[in-house]
């Protein structure tokens, strides 16, 4: 029997050979497969809330680059309301033409706006007015581009019911939105063809990354070299 016992007891000791796991290395497992499924479902979130498109034209520029092949690309939020100053993607029917193209404006006006120009004879510049105040535009190049834009607006106005000709100020109705290029004198917008319908909003511009990058590989390269994601649209 004592023979036996110590058999077993010998046994017992040589198959406890598996140390006790390190909790350590397990918290850290368990944290990168976290990350790993939060990463997995922000992007597909991503994916499912924006679409992307490259900027092609002059009419948003200097905001958006889209000299030679390194053109800026642009996310567009789905879901998001449009308020002042933003910018959104617009698809229209082409003039003319059956076709629908994708244009890309900022908000100038909504429904019930009254939206105009003012000269300054000071500064010799047109300016943007909403409800009779001055718009105050950092994201445009110049104001020079105003000018040719005011002359555009007058010619819209001559067939547009919308249009006061005593006033020069024209009212957006209701349910459409006036959208105007960052680039004034060279953008087919609002001031040349009127206000558009709601309806014909693609979505909101909220974020662009540069040079055509996808948006995840953009941000780890900003995120492994301490960056933050610069291009970000508000």
């Amino acid at each position: 029997m004592k023979t036996k016992n110590y058999r077993q007891a010998q046994l017992f000791e040589n198959n406890n050979v598996f140390e006790k796991p390190h909790y350590f290395v397990i918290m850290i497992s368990n944290l990168f497969v976290i990350l790993c499924t939060i990463v997995a479902i922000s992007m597909i979130a991503f994916q499912f809330i924006f679409d992307s498109a490259p900027v092609i034209g002059q009419s948003m520029y200097p905001t958006f680059n889209t000299t030679g092949a390194d053109l800026d690309r642009v996310y567009i939020n789905n879901y998001a309301k449009v308020t002042y100053g933003d910018v959104v993607v617009l698809s229209i029917q082409e003039w003319g033409s059956h076709e629908s193209k994708n244009i890309i404006k900022r908000v100038i006006g909504l429904e019930g706006d009254s939206i105009g120009f003012v000269y300054d004879k000071q500064q010799d510049v047109y300016y943007v007015t909403r409800n009779g105040e001055k718009i105050e535009e950092p994201y445009l190049l110049n104001y020079a581009g105003n000018a040719k834009k005011y002359q555009e607006f007058l010619l819209m106005g001559e067939n547009n019911e919308n249009f006061d000709p005593d006033t020069q100020v024209y009212t957006v109705p209701k349910g459409e939105i006036f959208v105007l290029g960052d680039n004034r004198s060279n953008s087919i917008d609002s001031g040349v063809r009127g206000s558009f319908s709601m309806e014909e909003i693609w979505g909101r511009v909220d974020y662009c990354t540069p040079k055509g990058l996808n948006f995840f590989v953009f941000f780890f390269e900003q995120f492994f070299s301490c960056g933050m994601i610069q291009y970000q649209l508000s």
